[in-house]
């Protein structure tokens, strides 16, 4: 029979070894991330979406410019 103070030591060796292998499984699993974030694609670099969202957002005129029935900008604009 199991008694209370086998249990808890058994749980803490259990949370222990869990977090330990956690944590070596993270460090060993690390990529080398230089080369992921320098080569985009032609009109896929971060610069250049941004641009085009920048342009697109800053042409469109809000909700309240063209409905009379607004009075002031809404949330999802």
């Amino acid at each position: 029979m199991l008694n209370i103070a086998m249990l808890k030591s058994a749980k803490l060796i259990f949370s222990c070894a869990c977090a330990t292998a956690l944590f070596t499984g993270c460090a060993t699993a690390q990529k080398n991330t230089d080369d992921i974030f320098t080569h985009w694609p032609a009109g896929g670099s971060p610069d250049e979406i941004g641009k085009r969202v920048a342009e697109n957002f800053a042409a469109r005129k809000f909700d309240f410019q063209t409905n009379p029935k607004r009075e002031s900008v809404i949330y999802p604009e």
